[in-house]
């Protein structure tokens, strides 16, 4: 075989990815990973995988690549099935996992020595070829542990070039790289796919960084990882990651791409079961926050060692922002709902003990000294009477409580991942990760308008008839 016979190579290889599922099944637990996944690939396309951390992506790589076995579905490249790893489609990694026994040039050789058909001579030359591509033909003989983080990764493209696989599949290879070799590269794969047309999957979760790349971008969901949708990059090549066209939308999406992203999300039900997760998690940490609080506000207002004990750490923990509970919630539950529900109480309860504190001591003396004239004492006064009377201000300090509850179960959710179910915030995580503008402001004016519901709805309402019926002056 010539060298320009090898260098040119069979077509690029067309996959059919068809309804895989995939569940990791432990003593524990079982994650299901993967959920009736379905696409395919045109021989030479390009297509990147966009999807938060978590959602599958690596391992829909590895399961095209062999190296993993789908519990439901399958994948046919060229009309085949994939049952095994083969050299026709070759992984590059997070890392560059370059062999440290072995020179830039061995380690290009590795496949090519594993391939038939070749003299020695021609591989050697198809080494040369690959690494003067990505542009290290100086530094043949040098250590894996000589090169920067950046040349590496050249290496490791080099590598799963030289053996002419006709599907390459990158798993986040410039996760770990700085940013100026990032963009550098960007422009390499750039222009080796342009020259060698291979069909590549490239998975990432920065969407700018598919934009730059694909020539079509499949989005995932969060576990199980799902398809959620694949569009068309139309922009000419070569691309500039810092080019207007791929920020301008990412940056500063119009309202109709915000409204779009918030009817798909309500159409697959994402939105609805996000909404149900968060509420049933902010009522159930607000309804034991409540239970805390009151009894505390009362027992500070009629006791002074109670107040000085209690009260102090009252007022110094409701200054704590709500995101500082978190570690604490994550070092003593875990990656649970018990470390959720935490924040939520610790977000409602010390607000309300220093509402119902301050409602009480605000209540004119003259309504207990009128009622023990009656013989009212101890609990009978205090539930006839001290009560009633700070109604309204409990009440203003239960939709403080709420305030603090929700904005406390929005950092939880934002930094406490669990599979028991994802909130709203969890949808605003993802849409930073994915770079989603048009999700992160959808998501955000979603927990506005629930804020404001309840408000309107619930707290606003009983309040103004509180103050108005025991004429405090509010209306």
């Amino acid at each position: 075989m010539s060298l320009q016979e090898e260098l040119q190579g069979p077509p690029p290889a067309k996959l059919i990815v068809d309804h895989v599922s995939k569940w990791f099944r432990q003593k524990r637990q079982t994650v299901h990973a993967l959920d009736d996944i379905s696409f395919e690939v045109a021989e030479g396309e390009f297509i990147v995988i966009v999807g938060p951390s978590g959602c599958g992506k690596s391992t829909l790589l590895d399961i095209i690549a062999g190296l993993e076995k789908p519990d439901q579905g399958n994948v046919m490249a060229d009309n085949q099935p994939v049952l095994h790893p083969g050299r026709h489609r070759l992984v590059m990694f997070q890392e560059s996992a370059l062999f440290p026994w072995l020179n830039t040039f061995g380690n290009v050789m590795f496949g090519l020595k594993l391939k038939p058909g070749l003299r020695n001579s021609e591989r050697r030359e198809v080494a040369k070829f690959f690494l003067q591509l990505v542009g290290l033909e100086k530094f043949m003989d040098t250590n894996v542990h000589e090169l920067s983080g950046g040349m590496k990764q050249r290496v490791a493209l080099a590598r799963a070039l030289a053996p002419n696989p006709r599907v390459l599949l990158m798993d986040e290879p410039f996760a770990a790289l700085d940013a100026m070799t990032r963009e550098q590269l960007y422009g390499d794969i750039q222009r080796i796919w342009q020259k060698r047309r291979k069909t590549i999957i490239f998975v990432t979760h920065n969407v700018r960084e598919a934009a730059c790349l694909a020539d079509r971008v499949m989005i995932m969901s969060p576990t199980p990882g799902r398809v959620r949708e694949i569009f068309e990059v139309n922009l000419p090549r070569p691309r500039d990651f810092n080019s207007i066209d791929i920020w301008s939308p990412v940056l500063l999406p119009g309202p109709l791409s915000v409204w779009e992203y918030l009817v798909s999300a309500a159409r697959d039900g994402s939105l609805l079961s996000a909404s149900t997760v968060t509420l049933r998690r902010l009522l159930s940490g607000y309804a034991i926050g409540l239970a805390i609080g009151l009894p505390l506000g009362l027992l500070t207002a009629s006791s002074k060692f109670v107040e000085d004990t209690i009260g102090v750490l009252a007022l110094g923990l409701q200054t704590l922002p709500s995101v500082c509970w978190v570690p604490l919630a994550l070092l003593w539950f875990g990656q649970t709902e018990g470390a959720m529900l935490f924040v939520v109480i610790m977000g409602t309860v010390w607000s309300v003990v220093i509402a119902t504190d301050t409602g009480v001591r605000t209540i004119p003396p003259i309504y207990a000294r009128a009622a023990r004239t009656m013989g009212s004492r101890r609990f009978h006064k205090w539930t006839r009477v001290i009560l009633p009377a700070s109604l309204p201000y409990l009440v203003s300090g239960m939709k403080q409580g709420w305030a603090f509850a929700w904005r406390s179960l929005m950092a939880a959710e934002i930094y406490v991942t669990i599979l028991t179910g994802f909130g709203l915030g969890h949808l605003l995580h993802y849409g930073r990760e994915l770079n989603a503008m048009d999700q992160v402001i959808g998501i955000m004016l979603v927990i506005v308008v629930i804020g404001l519901l309840a408000d309107k709805i619930l707290f606003s309402p009983w309040e103004r008839f509180l103050h108005r019926r025991w004429g405090t002056g509010r209306v």
